[in-house]
């Protein structure tokens, strides 16, 4: 029987070891650090963990932060630049800005953010095109020209400690899960949970308490409320208002920065279901019109709004017809193959496009 696996990870195991061995080897053979599986000491790195800028919805990425809360501007000495000064040291990365940066403060030490994450999994993304001695020499070359010795000393063995985490976590996931016959919902939701729960275990078997917030804060975050939402979505006993004040609740509980992203897009999707429904109603297309420009739409989103109204009563008026002779066919004793070469033959005929054959076929299955 073939397992499934929770195997998730950017980088496969070999290179993620590889990546590993020559951080530490190349550190140790500096003589500047002394360098274990144990987790690293950051006492005197410059810890943030909170950006103040909103972030993109589709991931919790410094790429959308300024990734700057509890320190300003004036404390960033230093900082490597967005581009390569002799151009990309890889195809996968030409034409490209560099993603993230390292930064250090006055004193010499590196500040660690999101964009410190990010920038190290730009450059073990190259992998795929460069050894990973290569990709790694590349960085450190990168931070040496722009960073005091001490913050890059400190970026390496972050960078070390990180790459254990990677591979500690490629490992977990590769254990066997049920097939996917054999899965129910309580059984998936005990494994995201597991899951999630291990991760932030590892995480912290293998980075310092302040690298993880830095590097993971926001994510396991939006975990914990993700989690926590399935759960009461889930729940038969709260009635829809119990289930929306209680959504609401975990949101109040989200870092701010979040919170406001997830309200939003809570807000955005409760007024797409309004237009929806107020374009299917059978009000005139003044009246739409109307509360449509109240809602702050401009002339081009009303006219899509109501081309799409149009397009739906259209779709109705042919569905109507085509249920009529569909219905027909189911009793008139087709074999299974006859049936559903007329059913094809039907779509066909009062349906012009593969989108509303489509949409016709998933009406179909509710009526």
């Amino acid at each position: 029987m073939r397992n499934i696996t929770r195997t998730q990870g950017l980088i496969g195991g070999i290179t993620i070891s590889a990546l590993s061995f020559f951080i530490y080897q190349g550190l140790s053979d500096q003589n500047t650090l002394n360098l274990s599986s144990e987790k690293s000491s950051f006492e005197e790195v410059t810890i943030i963990t909170q950006p103040e800028t909103s972030i993109n919805t589709s991931s919790i990425s410094s790429s959308s932060t300024n990734a700057i809360s509890k320190a300003d501007n004036d404390e960033i000495a230093y900082q490597t630049p967005s581009t390569f000064p002799n151009g990309p040291f890889a195809p996968s990365i030409e034409d490209t800005e560099i993603d993230g940066s390292l930064k250090a403060d006055a004193n010499g030490n590196l500040i660690i953010d999101l964009a410190t994450r990010d920038l190290f999994d730009y450059f073990m993304n190259t992998v795929a095109d460069v050894p990973p001695e290569v990709a790694i020499a590349e960085l450190e070359k990168l931070a040496r020209a722009h960073l005091p010795e001490n913050a890059v000393n400190q970026a390496m063995r972050l960078l070390g400690d990180y790459l254990l985490y990677k591979e500690t976590a490629l490992s977990y996931s590769n254990q066997a899960l049920l097939p996917a016959d054999q899965q129910d919902e309580n059984y998936q939701l005990r494994m995201l949970e597991e899951s999630f729960n291990t991760l932030k275990e590892i995480r912290r078997n293998t980075m310092s308490s302040d690298a993880v917030d830095a590097f993971f804060g926001l994510e396991e975050a939006y975990g914990e409320f993700t989690l926590a939402s399935i759960k009461i979505q889930k729940n038969p006993d709260l009635s829809p208002e119990q289930m929306h004040l209680e959504l609401q609740a975990q949101r109040e509980l989200l870092p701010e920065v979040i919170r406001n992203t997830e309200n939003r897009m809570v807000s955005d999707i409760e007024n797409s279901q309004e237009i929806n429904e107020l374009l299917l109603s059978d009000q005139r297309d003044s009246e739409i019109e109307s509360v449509l420009r109240n809602k702050g739409l401009d002339d081009e989103a009303i006219n899509d709004a109501l081309e799409y109204r149009k397009q739906q009563r259209e779709f109705e008026q042919q569905y109507t017809l085509y249920k009529k002779e569909r219905d027909q066919l189911l009793s008139a004793g087709l074999s299974e193959t006859d049936l559903q070469s007329q059913k094809e033959r039907l779509l066909e005929k009062y349906f012009d496009s593969e989108q509303t054959q489509t949409q016709a076929k998933v009406k179909d299955l509710s009526s």
